[in-house]
């Protein structure tokens, strides 16, 4: 029975990793976004918090069934690698939505603002709800007395998540690096979660292994899926074909003998 409170599937590091992530992610691609409409910041900064809190308010939902019925730790660890999963997704997400409403004629707004936050934010705040959820009930479960540590993780994942785009991500990574690298501390702490698990399942940890290893590989080719998903957030600056052929100059007049 000595080992029993350790069962509890490490909620704490847990949310810290959810904290770090999503703030993470909010800043890389809130910092994207702005940089592409700077004259509709405040719209930004207003459309990426419903967007982000919509996905986490059905997440939260989505798990609330599961949480009831079933003992959330054994859950923690999958849904943490939805959550790494998401990430360099949620980003790719927004630059396609980005790009595909950039021509589309604006009412009030840009519609390719609106576009890439909901594309980008939404999937992320359904994986980061549906973790938080998890990890608050299963935090519940092993301390019932203190229900404010949890949000004290969270709180201080967040602050280095954000101090990690300004500081580290934005002057020596590329975004997608970035979301790569944060994905890999996720599934790292995904197998943690996994290994004090009531249910002990040894699957979690073999496939959250082989997701990070995956995440390592395309390291080398984040700079080339940044370049090319670029492209698609600014289809009009393409350099535009001509719509004949060019003429070609007219040969020189043979000199005269």
């Amino acid at each position: 029975m000595t080992d029993a409170p350790l069962r509890h599937g490490r909620p704490w590091p847990v949310m810290g990793a959810l904290g770090f992530a999503g703030a993470a992610l909010v800043v890389l691609t809130g910092r994207e976004i702005a940089a592409a409409y700077p004259a509709h910041l405040p719209m930004v900064i207003l459309l990426a918090a419903v967007s982000l809190g919509a996905g986490l308010f059905l997440g939260a939902r989505l798990v609330r069934w599961l949480a009831a019925n079933n003992d959330p730790a054994d859950a923690m660890a999958p849904a943490l690698g939805f959550v790494a999963a998401s990430l360099p997704l949620s980003l790719l997400l927004s630059r396609l939505g980005r790009g595909l409403a950039a021509t589309a004629p604006a009412a009030f707004f840009p519609p390719g603002l609106a576009t890439a936050l909901l594309a980008g934010l939404v999937p992320l705040g359904l994986a980061l709800g549906a973790a938080g959820a998890l990890a608050v009930a299963a935090a519940r479960r092993a301390e019932p007395t203190q229900p404010r540590k949890i949000w004290l993780y969270a709180g201080g994942g967040a602050v280095l998540g954000a101090l990690f785009i300004v500081l580290v991500a934005v002057p020596k990574l590329s975004p997608i690096n970035a979301c790569l690298d944060i994905g890999i501390g996720c599934a790292a702490i995904g197998i943690l979660s996994a290994a004090a698990a009531p249910a002990g399942n040894r699957n979690y940890e073999t496939w959250l292994s082989l997701l990070a290893i995956v995440f390592v590989l395309l390291l080398p080719l984040s700079g080339l899926f940044d370049d090319k998903t670029n492209a698609w957030c600014e289809p009009a600056a393409a350099p535009a074909m001509p719509a004949t052929p060019l003429a070609l100059p007219a040969p020189a007049a043979p000199a005269a003998p």
